[in-house]
């Protein structure tokens, strides 16, 4: 009876530092979730603790341990589709992308539904592709650029037209790389990584400069000539706490989002409320009043001015279009607060004030010797 008594208790002890170790994930603080769940994996093995753990191994980029522990995982549970997974994408990271393939190939064979699993499954196919193509390029060039030289030496005579020729083949070598220069993203909560795959980059050959709204990439290519990326982020990050990772095929670029948000897109779409708040006022006003025509741009406000004086609105239709130049001029804050004080107060009242009219019901203010009426009140 002790030893069943005792057993149930290192159970209950284990389930206990593993809730909190998962409370502490959601939170997305990944070091105090991988202490307790080795204080929960203390009380013997199991197979999700290990599984969490590596998940939370990859989340802090420690990917060899995050192997490590699906190994584990997989070794006392050969078909748990997570343990795959989770090894895959350690792999995968660590650019052992034959390991991670495998790993994706036989999560996806345990669960062939799960979306996640499948697009990992076609990043390492991908990946495997492309490094089979790129030894098959080496091995094919090798022979052509032995060929090159041993041409050049014979046709040393014709010295101008092998220069031009070698520039020629530089001119379409460069251009085929920075085709090659793709990117992508992805990203949690907290933080949003971007990998350039740029083979052979390095501290030296390529510096990223990372500011909170945006980021540049430039990867010197040859003495004379680079590649550069330069991307305007969606939100805003904290630079001091990101970092760089130069790797063998590639560049990972992790930023620490300042607010804990999921984005819509890596780069701030065309005419973002950002954008809009940077732009000088005067210059939003200009480009505001001037439309693009077929001989040039014009200022329709300075023709309009131009107009004979009788065909000016005046009474009710004159103070109709000085508010319509108000509200077509105004913020979306000064609009919400028109239509807000308008409606509320039976059309008594016009605020352009938020800060005012966001604090409650506006209340109707008729003019002198009138009184004010619901319409509820008229129709009963």
């Amino acid at each position: 009876t002790f030893e069943l008594q005792h057993s149930s208790s290192r159970e209950t002890m284990a389930e206990e530092f593993a809730a909190q170790a998962n409370e502490l994930y959601v939170d997305e603080d990944f070091e105090g979730a991988i202490e307790l769940y080795t204080e929960a994996l203390s009380f013997g093995d199991n197979v999700q603790y290990l599984v969490n753990r590596a998940q939370c191994h990859i989340q802090m980029g420690n990917y060899e341990e995050a192997v490590a522990d699906s190994s584990a995982a997989i070794q006392m549970d050969p078909s748990h589709a997570k343990a795959h997974l989770r090894k895959g994408v350690a792999a995968f990271n660590l650019e052992e992308y034959q390991t991670a393939l495998k790993s994706f190939t036989q999560a996806n064979s345990l669960q062939p539904n799960d979306r996640q699993t499948k697009t990992w499954l076609r990043k390492a196919q991908a990946e495997v592709q492309s490094e089979e193509q790129s030894a098959a390029l080496e091995e094919n060039t090798a022979p052509q650029a032995e060929a090159a030289a041993a041409s050049t030496a014979a046709e040393a005579s014709s010295n101008a037209s092998a220069v031009a020729q070698a520039e020629l083949q530089e001119a379409e070598a460069k251009k085929k790389a920075a085709a090659r220069f793709r990117h992508d993203w992805v990203q949690s909560q907290s933080v949003v990584t971007i990998t350039v795959y740029v083979k052979g980059s390095n501290a030296d050959n390529c510096t990223v400069d990372i500011e909170p709204r945006e980021v540049s990439l430039e990867r010197v290519l040859t003495s004379d000539d680079s590649w550069q990326m330069n991307l305007d982020l969606f939100d805003e990050v904290v630079p001091e706490e990101s970092k760089v990772d130069f790797r063998s095929t590639k560049v990972e670029i992790k930023l620490k989002k300042k607010n804990a948000s999921r984005w819509e897109s890596l780069e701030a779409p065309e005419g973002s409320p950002m954008e809009a708040e940077e732009e000088d006022e005067a210059e939003a006003i200009r480009k505001r009043d001037m439309y693009p025509s077929s001989k040039g741009a014009k200022n329709w406000d300075a023709l309009a001015a131009e107009v004979d004086k009788d065909d000016k609105p005046e009474g009710d239709e004159a103070l109709n279009s000085f508010f319509q130049q108000i509200y077509s001029r105004a913020s979306e804050e000064t609009r919400r607060a028109m239509n807000k004080s308008f409606q509320e107060s039976g059309g008594t009242v016009l605020s352009t004030n938020w800060s005012e009219v966001g604090q409650g019901t506006v209340e109707g203010k008729p003019p002198d010797g009138l009184e004010m009426h619901k319409w509820s009140d008229m129709t009963k």
